[in-house]
């Protein structure tokens, strides 16, 4: 619960944190945000997509992981999932 909190935006979205029932597991981490518009949230984490491709192509390697940060929206509701490294 300490790690729980409110975070800074208009909406206020909410950063969650479940701790992880396996020892040897990490905790899950979601931002969970609601009635907002999220198709700039999604055009932003499909432009990070794109780029980081790009600079692959190029050998520079950001390491920027897409499977780090996934969304699923739910009417106007969203979960984004933050998974630690």
């Amino acid at each position: 619960m300490d790690k729980c909190r409110v975070m800074d935006s208009k909406m206020r979205p909410l950063w969650i944190v479940f701790e992880n029932d396996d020892p040897y597991g990490d905790d899950v981490y979601v931002i969970f945000k609601n009635g907002d518009d999220l198709r700039q949230d999604m055009l932003t984490l499909q432009m990070i997509r794109i780029m980081d491709k790009l600079w692959k192509n190029e050998g520079l390697d950001l390491r920027y992981h897409s499977s780090l940060l996934s969304c699923i929206i739910l009417f106007s509701s969203a979960f984004f999932s933050v998974k630690s490294m």
